[in-house]
């Protein structure tokens, strides 16, 4: 029987380890947004100078680049939370090592994704859930981009239900943050971004002990 991922315990684990370090946590979300919000500023001076229509390719630019990093970063600080919230620290955020494979991920899962919205919007919400363990996998496996989306895919099937309704509660949650004055976002994506992280270690530390369950040992050789 494959195992189920409780949406309770995902939520109840993000807030749990947010609980451990509430202003680091605040800290980095500020951070990410005060770089965002600098290279704003920065845009509306270069938009002065060079003109929409280049500054319009520069910001797309921009905008790939920069969200990349932010994802890997935050991600990487989330992943460490997880596991030892006291080991997770400001210089993770910086992490540009994945930065190719994490950018192939999102474009081709982007790209698989928009195709199934286009034809009847339920294939892509399966193809998001299929493929939103992949930048996880990057970062921690160290994976390419096929193979990571590969194994999201393998890894999410049976759970895609619980995943797509852990889904649906985490926006909910970050709904509430937005109307707290946007303030609440600074503990309602932390929250929700550490329970998912729950969710895949959840379902891939399940599935390793199940392998380690069937493993038939070597018979012994007489001496």
């Amino acid at each position: 029987m494959t195992p189920t991922i409780s949406v309770k315990e995902c939520i109840s684990n993000g807030w749990s380890t947010f609980k451990t370090r509430p202003w680091f946590f605040v800290q980095a979300g500020a951070i990410v947004a005060g770089i965002t919000i600098v290279i704003g500023m920065v845009e509306d001076a270069l938009q002065i100078v060079t003109g929409e229509a280049v500054m319009a390719v520069i910001t797309s630019v921009e905008s790939l680049v920069t969200t990349t990093l932010f994802s890997i970063g935050t991600t990487a600080l989330y992943l460490t939370a997880h596991r030892n919230s006291s080991d997770a620290s400001f210089g993770q955020l910086w992490n540009p090592a994945p930065f190719w494979r994490y950018l192939g991920i999102t474009l081709i899962g982007g790209i698989l994704t928009i195709l199934g919205l286009i034809l009847f919007i339920v294939p892509g919400i399966i193809i998001a859930i299929a493929f939103s363990f992949s930048g996880i996998l990057v970062i921690e496996k160290g994976m390419g981009p096929i193979a990571a989306l590969k194994e999201s895919a393998r890894l999410t099937r049976g759970h895609r239900m619980e995943l797509f309704k852990l889904g649906l509660a985490s926006l909910g949650i970050n709904i509430l943050g937005a109307l707290a004055l946007l303030v609440g976002l600074f503990v309602a994506i932390p929250l929700t971004s550490i329970a998912f992280i729950h969710a895949y270690r959840a379902i891939a530390g399940k599935e390793e002990t199940v392998e380690e369950l069937t493993v038939v040992p070597e018979p012994a050789i007489a001496a």
